[in-house]
């Protein structure tokens, strides 16, 4: 018998430990119990480009384009395998630090919300990287970077 692979996505995590209520526990198990591919994961048809590049003015900063989504396996049986997965935008070149965007509607938060605080975490700890940088954008096209560390 073939194992299936289950997925649990990095954003999922912060609505399975209540940081993010916006979304409910029973949709994300349906999920990742009847997902059975990746592919639905990567936005990564969207272009951060333009934030990317207002990032590198903005800090002085080059980076390398991430296209592929990351996982880590966390369990593995004789029936399945479970990883958490999810997308990173971009590593800051000659550095351990990683860069996440995320798009707003219409305005900047300018602060970590604590569910994003779990999904960043979590990239860390894939990563194996100790920060992070967070570009909030939105439809205007402002930007906000927040450098997140990871804090024992």
């Amino acid at each position: 018998m073939e194992k299936k692979d289950i997925f649990l996505y990095s954003n999922d995590i912060s609505i399975l430990t209540g940081h993010n209520t916006y979304f409910n526990k029973e949709s994300v198990i349906s999920r990742m119990l009847n997902d059975e591919s990746i592919n639905n994961l990567k936005d990564k048809d969207k272009d951060n480009s333009e934030e990317l590049q207002k990032y590198t003015s903005s800090t002085g900063y080059s980076y390398k384009l991430i296209k592929d989504p990351i996982k880590m396996k966390l369990l593995e049986t004789d029936t399945f395998r479970f990883y958490i997965i999810g997308t990173i935008d971009a590593k800051v070149c000659h550095t351990n630090r990683y860069i996440k965007v995320k798009t707003r509607m219409t305005h900047l938060f300018k602060e970590l919300r604590d569910y994003e605080k779990v999904e960043l975490y979590t990239y860390m700890k894939i990563m194996n990287c100790k920060s992070i940088d967070l570009i909030e954008t939105n439809l205007n096209g402002d930007i906000y970077i927040i450098t997140v560390d990871y804090e024992d």
